[in-house]
């Protein structure tokens, strides 16, 4: 019997928009038959496969929009073989520039024809129709063959199914080898978004290209997956050499795509992108893969990638655009311990997923003992960052906390992380736990809590002292460890001067930061110029002491070393310089004297201009605390 000309799953195209047959059958207060289908496309239908509060049929896109009801006397686009695609596309009599790739300059004007074109700066090469015609003619020179959009497909004759399942041998009639006859160097094949129904129709195609390296069939919705046990062992030599597939936006179940995927024997890279998936069960893929994408989907959680820790070369998991907000499910509790493990795993992209907390965060290091490199941006953890006292903090110091809680990862949203990135990060971060931990102090259970929500706190401890401030009888007068972090920290107060400001009326401002003393001088004019909202090269710090400048004074006094004796206890004669002892003690004296009144003039004796440089800040100031004044370069 005929198969009828329209049926469940049947391929069309409308005006080049493709879609599936859904339901074939009346609908409730119209005449005549309708064909129900789901479009690719989920934005242009006008309703789910519902009408008047009937549902007809289930669309396997959950959009709203994605169905519509049509008659079938509507005429649609005819379907294409693979050899009308190809001559289509590549060796048409008239080339479509566009389609091909090939971007040309075409002079046909006189007074154009013999003068070279130069566009930015470069001579455009001028190429003829004749030339570009046997360019495209060319098709048993293709190696990389782009066929997406084509409405190409290629229903598989009795005579083939037969010869796949051993029943006989090959028809001349249904099979004439075109494929390998015309294009036998294609390695790289994209026939995504065409009219395919039965995946046999793509295997008839690949069993002619023995050259294959790259499938790519996205977008095709099949209706028929299933192979017997013959046709798989057939197709597993014809797809053995294949190392890429992209089956994105098929809208196949998990079983289904393990079944196609374990066909490919040398499989390396497999994308899975956009598919509607929300978990996976047991079923295997090729243990062969080292790269798999599942971007777009709806996964939530990463346990429920648990099955894919049995591949043993998985290098790179693409997770992008899922709805990911936690390590497992809200009312299973995240243990370390207990959680799923990646041993070989490299890279992880989770960026533009809903993390909202640094909990799974840490727990990644856990579940992949081997990270180094990752993405992580566009997640909601970013835009409500705060310090432990409530400031708000931004994404670029969220990049900061991300590198010191991931202590092996080198390359953080593609910007490779260098030691002077770790080293700040870290120590900042220790600073801001020890913060936190000194909002809770004497509260045991409180403290507990903060130390379990930063699990490298004792590492960090460990690397780079204690932080908070000890016994002094532990570590003398000055109250600090000099084994902590503190010792290396220096408490910088900036007062940007009153005569900088772009408006004389406005108080002078003051801030106050704790900075690594191997800081660079550039990296903190960058911290004051962001303070600030200014460029940091119009800044200049001059460090403001206390502390009297005794060169300065003497040389004011017209003294130098040479006035006075060297207090060795060498047979030096004694020094018989101009000036006596006595005019020295009374210059002492006068200095002495009148030091107050000049230091309250100049409101500090010593100023320090810190230059510009790579120069740490901690060789510019002494001691814990400094006064910075910052200026404005005129």
């Amino acid at each position: 019997m005929q198969a009828p000309k329209f049926y469940l799953g049947k391929r069309l195209s409308y005006s080049e928009n493709l879609c599936s047959v859904r339901y074939v059958g009346e609908v409730k207060g119209t005449k005549g038959q309708w064909l129900g289908v789901e479009w690719d496309d989920p934005t242009r239908g006008k309703h789910s496969g519902e009408h008047e509060g009937v549902r007809y049929f289930e669309c396997l896109n959950k959009q709203p929009t994605a169905a519509s009801f049509v008659r079938p006397t509507r005429v649609f686009d005819p379907p294409r073989n693979f050899i009308e695609a190809l001559r289509e596309k590549y060796a048409s009599d008239i080339p479509n520039l566009k389609e091909s790739g090939i971007q040309s300059m075409f002079v046909t004007t006189a007074p154009l024809a013999n003068k070279p074109i130069v566009i930015s700066g470069k001579e455009v090469e001028e190429v003829g129709f004749d030339k570009i015609r046997k360019q495209l003619a060319e098709l048993d020179a293709l190696r990389i063959v782009l066929l997406d959009h084509l409405r190409i497909s290629r229903p598989v004759t009795d005579g083939i199914a037969r010869s796949w399942n051993g029943e006989g041998s090959y028809d001349v009639r249904d099979r004439q080898w075109e494929i390998k006859q015309t294009c036998p160097k294609i390695t790289d094949l994209d026939l995504s978004y065409n009219v395919f129904e039965d995946w046999r129709e793509v295997a008839s195609i690949c069993e002619e290209l023995p050259a294959l390296k790259s499938l790519r069939v996205s977008g095709n919705r099949f209706r028929i997956v299933e192979l017997s046990a013959q046709e798989r062992t057939h197709f597993t030599v014809v797809f053995q050499n294949i190392k890429t597939l992209s089956l994105e936006d098929t809208l196949l179940n998990w079983s289904d795509i393990s079944s196609l995927a374990l066909l490919f024997s040398s499989l390396t890279n497999l994308s899975l992108a956009n598919n509607a998936l929300d978990s996976i069960v047991s079923t295997p893929l090729p243990e062969t893969l080292t790269t798999l994408s599942l971007e777009g989907n709806n996964f939530t959680t990463l346990s429920s990638l648990s099955s894919l820790t049995i591949l043993p070369n998985l290098t790179s998991l693409i997770l992008k655009q899922n709805s990911i907000s936690s390590i497992t499910p809200s009312n299973t509790p995240a243990s370390s311990l207990s959680l799923p493990t990646f041993p070989s795993l490299t890279y992880l992209d989770i960026s533009s997923n809903n993390l909202s907390s640094w909990t799974p965060i840490n727990l990644l290091p856990h579940m992949f003992p081997r990270l180094s490199s990752l993405r992580l941006s566009s997640n909601p953890l970013f835009n409500s960052l705060t310090t432990p006292d409530g400031r708000s903090l931004t994404a670029d110091d969220g990049y900061m906390l991300a590198i010191a809680r991931l202590p092996n990862v080198k390359t953080l949203n593609y910007s490779v992380v260098t030691e002077k990135e770790r080293l700040n990060s870290e120590l900042w971060y220790l600073s801001l736990i020890t913060s936190s931990l000194s909002l809770v102090a004497g509260f045991a259970e409180k403290e507990k809590e903060v130390k379990g929500s930063h699990p490298r706190y004792e590492e960090l401890v460990a690397e780079y002292g204690d932080r908070s401030l000890t016994k002094k009888d532990d570590v003398g007068d000055t109250g600090i460890n000099p084994n902590s972090l503190a010792a290396r920290l220096v408490r910088m107060t900036f007062r940007f001067a009153r005569h900088c400001q772009a408006e004389p009326e406005e108080e002078v401002e003051t801030f106050t930061l704790e900075i690594p003393k191997q800081t660079a001088v550039y990296t903190v004019l960058g911290l004051v110029g962001k303070q600030l909202n200014l460029r940091p090269l119009e800044l200049r710090l001059v460090w403001e002491t206390n502390g009297m400048d005794l060169a300065a004074e003497m040389e004011a006094l017209g003294l130098d070393d040479s006035d006075f004796e060297n207090d060795s206890d060498s047979d030096a004669d004694v020094d018989t310089s101009s000036r006596s002892i006595d005019d020295v003690n009374t210059a002492l004296e006068a200095l002495t004297l009148d030091r107050g009144s000049r230091k309250k003039e100049r409101k500090g004796v010593r100023e320090v201009v810190i230059l510009h440089g790579t120069r740490a800040i901690g060789s510019w100031v002494e001691g814990e605390a400094a006064e910075i004044r910052v200026e404005l370069v005129k």
